[in-house]
């Protein structure tokens, strides 16, 4: 090992036997640039295989102590993640050979750059006495022959999986199939109004019929095209479901599938999956991708402060941007009535989608404290106002605090209205499957596109409910686990007993504990879930629930200027 292996140990000695010094020394030589350009050769084809198999998205490679170069998931659609694995790759080969090279430079060019004796100084007998020559020779024969060592034996290894590898190839007419797609997607949707949009003006039996057509397809020409669409189009609904797993993977194959400012979108969701996930490890490099001069991305980066007051600060630029933000406002003030215990806002609710998200959080948390009467109220004449008769959202939670009155057969008459329009409704159908589990009426049938609350599935809801419905409280805490889901959701879910809720905000991430006396569906108000909010945002104008921990950190928060 200490010279070079089989190779450069028989050359060594056999050129011991030429006593020619100018011949012999030249032979030496280029035995040892030899070995260091075998070094350096291996050392780029590791990194060259280290990026493919990167770039492949065969996940994190990492073991115990490993670190993340980057969100694997993202690797083939966004070159800043890209950027970061090559920037990692050749600073670590170039770092590599860098110090191969000095080492030779000093130990085997008569080491001219080697201090010697009173030269050291005070280290003269100290740190001289162990770098010396020899011991420098020796460390530089053995990072160059130890990492071939090393490559071979993981090159073995992995042998099996490269041959896997191997087999897969890729389609180099894939940008010009995507901008083709791209154009054809101009001429034939150019007349429909967005998804997102049908969302927000809550026409959910416009959206799901929508897709319905999309998943019907337009021809064998047009595959690429319909699935574009159709993945777009679940995602932005799933998103404004609040079951951020679904909406995360449609976003990242829209990723892959779309790429560049085409998929700004995509970004903002993803976003906002890791955050509503409470998955800051994931959001981190995410939030990174987002642009500084977007109002919808500094909201974000807002709420992942609020996240983590101590370890994530807010850029002055940002708070420039929401300090005149409506929006943010409204934010703020949430946090600040979720420290105060307060219900309901002062503030003037807005007719706009947003505000309207809001209005129906603040009325949960009425209901959650016993206002119903005074609920309704305020709902009713917000909607009378604003001319929303046709606000189904609005209606079905109309009918709900009719329920919490005990107007039975108000609400059903208003549920049974809505169905006659609006049947594919989320929200609607869930308040059908409460009245009909107290025998006033018949559920709507089963959702064809498959999009629907577990309740209304009849699937075994309370194991899949903390992994589909990441910010909503289930309606029912019967297990630790969805007291635990509930109580990172939104805090929110403790309101109404003063006395509980402020010790449980004093107890941060352990306050979900008092939530174990109100674990049955009858200690919370009938399909509560369909509207308690946290701080919502806003992605392409399309208002989502990102929930509101109870394990903030309240003082935190406020000295780090998050509420000014």
């Amino acid at each position: 090992m200490e010279e070079g292996g089989i190779l450069g140990f028989a050359l060594i000695e056999l050129f011991a036997f030429i006593p020619a010094e100018g011949i012999r020394v030249p032979l030496v030589n280029m035995v040892l640039l030899f070995l260091l350009l075998n070094v350096a050769l291996i050392g780029f084809l590791f990194v060259y295989e280290v990026a493919r198999i990167l770039f492949l998205d065969v996940q994190d490679v990492s073991g115990k102590g490993g670190i993340k170069l980057a969100d694997s998931r993202l690797l083939r659609a966004e070159r800043s993640q890209q950027a970061k694995v090559l920037n990692f790759c050749f600073t670590g080969f170039a770092g590599q050979s860098m110090l191969l090279l000095a080492l030779a430079m000093i130990t085997f060019w008569d080491s001219s750059f080697l201090p010697q004796g009173a030269a050291c100084g005070s280290w003269e007998n100290s740190i001289c006495t162990v770098i010396q020559k020899d011991a420098l020779e020796e460390l530089t024969w053995m990072l160059s022959s130890g990492g071939q060592v090393a490559f071979v034996v993981i090159w073995a290894r992995s042998r099996r999986i490269g041959s896997r590898l191997e087999d897969i190839s890729f389609d180099a007419s894939m940008g010009e199939n995507r901008a083709r797609m791209a154009q054809l997607e101009d001429v034939i949707y150019l007349k429909q109004k967005a998804i997102r949009k049908l969302v927000t003006d809550d026409s959910w039996d416009k959206a799901l019929s929508r897709i319905d057509a999309v998943i019907e397809g337009h021809g064998e020409q047009l595959e690429g095209l319909d699935l574009v669409r159709k993945t777009d189009a679940m995602m932005e609904i799933y998103a404004a479901m609040g079951r951020w797993d679904d909406a995360e993977n449609n976003a990242v194959s829209i990723l892959a599938l779309r790429g560049g400012r085409e998929a700004q979108i995509a970004r903002l969701i993803l976003v906002a999956a890791s955050l509503s996930q409470r998955d800051f490890a994931e959001a981190k490099p995410r939030l990174a991708m987002l642009p500084d001069d977007d109002i919808e991305a500094a909201r974000l980066q807002w709420f992942a402060s609020i996240m983590q007051p101590k370890k994530r600060k807010l850029d002055e630029k940002l708070k420039s941007l929401l300090s005149v933000d409506p929006l943010t406002k409204r934010n703020v003030d949430l946090i600040n009535r979720y420290r105060d215990g307060i219900a309901n806002t002062e503030m003037v609710y807005r007719n706009d989608p947003a505000d309207r998200l809001i209005l129906l959080g603040d009325v949960a948390r009425m209901r959650l404290c016993g206002k119903f009467e005074e609920a309704l109220n305020i709902l009713e004449r917000y909607i009378k106002k604003n001319s929303l008769d046709n606000w189904v959202h609005g209606n079905v939670v109309c009918a709900l605090l009719h329920l919490d009155e005990g107007r039975i057969l108000t609400a059903t008459n208003v549920a049974e209205n809505l169905a006659k329009t609006q049947s594919r409704h989320p929200h609607l159908r869930s308040l059908l499957r409460h009245l009909e589990s107290i025998g006033q009426t018949i559920s709507a049938s089963s959702e064809p596109t498959g999009i629907e609350w577990l309740r209304d599935s009849g699937l075994d809801w309370v194991n899949a409910w903390p992994y589909r419905h990441t910010v909503a409280p289930a309606p029912a805490l019967v297990t630790k686990e969805l007291q635990k889901h509930a109580w990172k959701a939104n805090g929110w879910i403790g309101f109404g007993d003063e006395q509980m809720f402020e010790q449980a905000k004093s107890k941060l991430s352990n306050g979900w504990k008092l939530l174990s006396n109100k674990i049955s569906e009858s200690d919370f108000p009938p399909c509560l879930f369909t509207h308690i909010t946290g701080v919502v945002v806003t992605i392409g104008g399309m208002p989502v629930d990102l929930g509101l921990p109870g394990d903030i950190d309240i003082t935190a928060i406020e000295k780090a200027g998050l509420l000014d």
